[in-house]
């Protein structure tokens, strides 16, 4: 049966979020409660008022209530929980990142994969940066990618109005720009990474 085609799910969900997904018209069978979490994390980066969060909920209690009432035969999502807004997408997490400048992303990047606060990141010396990213392949690429200046001993830095090279400023407000909430909160989403289509289809095309 079409996600659709659930009793109750139409007309209440006709003109919603989730009516605009592949799930909408995908076998519930098929559906995974990978995907179902994929969908809401997208949704709500594009937009925080979205109630694509809702609208899955709803749709899985009338899969219940389908369930227990012998139309349809129970299936995985049945068991599906909203999870708090603890995770974040491949391709989010790279929407996010481009609207930093590219020493901004590097930064952040080199601090989530490394563990240590975008303070700690912004102090970082040059020599101090391999000892850092000693568990992270990611880390030591991205130490790879950092033009080593004379002028600072920064692994991470940038020039001012006389072109003098300092370490990065304001990181933190940048982050809460490009994202819209705080590196924080970030930092908990990317432990909890979800490798999407669009991650997926850049791996069989590399």
């Amino acid at each position: 049966m079409l996600l659709k085609s659930v009793p109750g799910v139409l007309p209440a969900l006709k003109n919603s979020d989730l009516a605009t997904t592949k799930l909408w018209t995908t076998h519930i069978e098929r559906i995974t409660n990978y995907q179902l979490n994929a969908v809401i994390a997208k949704f709500k980066f594009k937009n925080e008022e979205s109630q694509i969060d809702k609208e899955i909920e709803y749709a899985v209690s009338q899969i219940n209530d389908a369930i227990y009432n012998r139309q349809i035969n129970s299936v995985k999502i049945a068991r599906f929980k909203l999870k708090k807004d603890h995770s974040i997408t491949v391709s989010n997490l790279i929407a996010g990142l481009l609207k930093l400048k590219e020493v901004e992303r590097k930064a952040v990047l080199f601090s989530l994969e490394s563990g240590l606060s975008l303070d700690e990141v912004t102090n970082l010396e040059v020599r101090q940066a391999n000892v850092a990213a000693r568990n992270s392949k990611l880390a030591r690429e991205i130490i790879k990618n950092c033009p080593v200046s004379i002028k600072t001993n920064y692994l991470f830095w940038e020039s001012n109005e006389e072109k003098e090279h300092e370490k990065l400023k304001n990181l933190e407000q940048a982050v809460f720009e490009a994202f819209g909430f705080d590196f924080k909160l970030l930092a908990l989403k990317y432990e909890n990474i979800i490798y999407d289509e669009w991650f997926e289809f850049l791996g069989q095309t590399s």
